[in-house]
């Protein structure tokens, strides 16, 4: 099927971690709000006509949640209790497909973790109650351009 453009659902989104030598698909029914945050500041004189800003360097994190998954190398568990305050960098790829499966050219937010510089993701925060588990993911401080997530159309591959 070619990519296409409109209005898609939830059950065409993909969330993706880099685990051991591949991105692993968690299963997950909340996904917080996906982009970049940049700080304003205010770079206004007194002289000045109007009050004006600049943008400072963007932040990144993300909340997700879903279904406890004990699976020994696929499931939520295996992957983020691992990663949970582990300062080495992962890759994410979140894919939204439009009106199904995600493939090339579709969007897609995400980075390719680099190991050199240690530029990526990490998982600060991983929780779990009554079968289901939630987690926050950040940019790690530092991550070189190539490290910072952003939105795109092709596929994020595992830290190199």
């Amino acid at each position: 099927m070619t990519a296409q453009t409109g209005r898609t659902v939830a059950d065409f989104c993909d969330f993706k971690l880099s685990s051991g030598a591949s991105m692993v698909s968690l299963a997950v029914d909340t996904i917080g709000d996906v982009g970049l945050d940049y700080p304003e500041e205010d770079m206004s004189a007194f002289i000045d006509a109007i009050k004006g800003v600049l943008l400072g360097k963007p932040s990144f994190s993300v909340e997700i949640g879903g279904p406890f998954d004990s699976t020994a190398t696929t499931g939520s568990h295996a992957i983020l209790s691992a990663k949970n305050g582990v300062m080495t960098a992962s890759s994410l790829d979140i894919q939204f497909g439009i009106r199904h499966a995600w493939e090339s050219g579709e969007p897609q937010f995400g980075c390719s973790a680099v190991v050199a510089s240690n530029s990526g993701i990490m998982v600060t925060n991983y929780k779990v109650s009554g079968g289901k588990f939630t987690a926050r993911i950040a940019t790690i401080a530092g991550s070189a351009s190539t490290g910072i997530p952003a939105w795109g159309t092709a596929v994020e591959v595992v830290p190199a």
